[in-house]
């Protein structure tokens, strides 16, 4: 039994250490399509080609998650006249599902190296400069590295607990349910003794 709880103990840090992995991740990746919207006024204002700028917005959609929708077929309702810029932008873009941080990352460093060749890319502000958005890349990594390794040593304990609990032949479960049935033919259903125990519950996974 002892060896149940050690493992039980040793799954809830484990735990613990997963979810402050995973949360520290969402914090690093919270500003990244904000990040990139500037990134893209800025190589736009230092005067970048049109066809440079074409590239860089391709990849900005793409590590915001973003793809341009088909055009609508013939008969269909024209847009809305009254409708602002921003808004008929908004209705040309629909949002990716299931974007994988690991994609975002790759993505943001495709980003990274559309910058690098352009010499004119030499932004005031510091956070936006090469060096900075390269930092911004190597913390992205890191945490997503991070969390593959929590989970994976998760995954690990959990793996060994079940084994340990859920064994069909050995596991604690088995005994527990073994000890149950010993106490019950030895002292009776109506003992003070079985009593004490009868109503633990264990369920074996199939």
């Amino acid at each position: 039994m002892q060896q149940g709880l050690d493992i039980q103990d040793l799954l809830n840090q484990r735990k613990s250490a997963y979810s402050l992995a995973v949360d520290q991740q969402e914090i690093e990746f919270a500003d990244l399509s904000r990040l990139t919207t500037s990134v893209g006024y800025a190589f736009k204002a230092c005067g970048a080609s049109d066809q440079a700028l074409a590239t860089l917005q391709s990849v900005s959609r793409r590590v915001k998650g973003q793809r341009t929708v088909k055009p609508k077929a013939a008969g269909t309702a024209p847009a809305d006249a009254g409708a602002t810029p921003d808004a008929t932008a908004q209705a040309t873009t629909v949002s990716t599902t299931q974007m994988s941080y690991a994609n975002r990352i790759d993505n943001f460093a495709l980003l990274i190296e559309t910058l690098r060749p352009e010499a004119c890319y030499r932004p005031n502000e510091i956070h936006l400069n090469l060096a900075a958005l390269e930092a911004k890349l190597d913390n992205m990594r890191q945490c997503h590295r991070t969390v593959s390794a929590a989970l994976a040593a998760l995954q690990e304990v959990r793996d060994e607990r079940n084994r340990l609990f859920f064994h069909p032949l050995k596991g604690i479960i088995v005994n527990v349910k073994a000890v149950k049935a010993y106490v019950k033919s030895v002292y009776g259903a109506g003992s003070g003794q079985y009593k004490h125990i009868a109503g633990l519950s264990f369920t074996q996974r199939s």
